[in-house]
């Protein structure tokens, strides 16, 4: 049986090597209906935005930002660099708008260091989201903060977490479920279950592993049909995925699309 309320699309990131223009054509000719792309990698091969726009209405793909902000932390103590992190962020919603996007998944930051209490991040982080909640209105994006992996200095991860986030009632702030990440920490399809439907507005979907987050699909130890199955109960929308390896993304776009196939999810058109 189709799920029919779960829309598919993977990173431009899996061909890096290439121009994201050749990347979009070869997502949308793969059978994905979405195509998630980074900042550095339309900077690394500088394309004009006009031409991306009009590649994506022919292709009929649709697109999503994920912001990148290098090693620069949004909720750095020093004022410089979480000024400079920011700006960054602030930068992928114009970047959104020239290209047609309507969703900007974000990092939430990290902890400062061994010093830097949780309270004081979470401190932090609740000022700049209602920042980024008056931003992103004026741009009219939606914006899904991201629950991280289990890494040290992350304090947005787990349920009770994303509960504290998203108490506040945000207008144009969701969450980005990882299921990868979710799988660092316990039993994804049991975390994924305490999370609020209405909270969740954008998903990623990568295999995993004990010593590698993300893997393309089938190479990992995930229930990937199991979690979808439990994520359709909840969400209607897009599953950009992830997971790369160097010099064989063209493999991977139909790797991971049979995949899904095998599993009920996608149809060959």
């Amino acid at each position: 049986m189709m799920i029919k309320n779960l829309i598919f699309g993977i990173s431009t990131t899996v061909l890096r090597e290439y121009p994201v223009s050749y990347a979009l054509e070869k997502i949308a000719l793969a059978g994905y209906e979405s195509a998630e792309l980074w900042p550095w990698h339309l900077e690394k091969w500088t394309e004009p935005l006009y031409d991306l726009r009009a590649s994506l209405e022919k292709l009929v793909l649709k697109l999503t930002i994920h912001t990148f902000t290098g090693e620069l932390n949004p909720l750095a103590r020093d004022a410089y660099e979480s000024r400079q992190a920011q700006r960054r962020v602030a930068a992928s919603f114009q970047l959104a708008a020239d290209l047609g996007a309507k969703m900007v998944v974000i990092h939430p930051g990290q902890r400062d260091g061994e010093s830097d209490t949780a309270e004081d991040a979470w401190s932090r982080l609740l000022d700049w989201v209602h920042e980024l909640d008056d931003l992103a209105g004026l741009y009219g994006i939606n914006v899904g903060i991201e629950l991280m992996e289990k890494r040290p200095f992350e304090f947005l991860m787990l349920p009770a977490d994303a509960k504290r986030l998203m108490a506040t009632g945000y207008q144009n702030i969701g969450l980005t479920v990882d299921l990868a990440h979710l799988n660092t920490h316990d039993n994804p399809i049991n975390l994924l279950e305490q999370l609020h439907s209405d909270w969740i507005s954008h998903v990623h979907l990568s295999d995993n592993a004990p010593q590698r987050v993300h893997l393309p699909l089938g190479t990992g130890q995930m229930d990937i049909g199991g979690l979808l199955h439990a994520l359709a109960d909840k969400y209607t929308g897009l599953v950009s995925i992830e997971g790369s390896v160097p010099e064989m993304g063209l493999r991977l776009l139909e790797q991971n699309y049979s995949y899904l196939e095998k599993l009920g999810f996608v149809h060959r058109k």
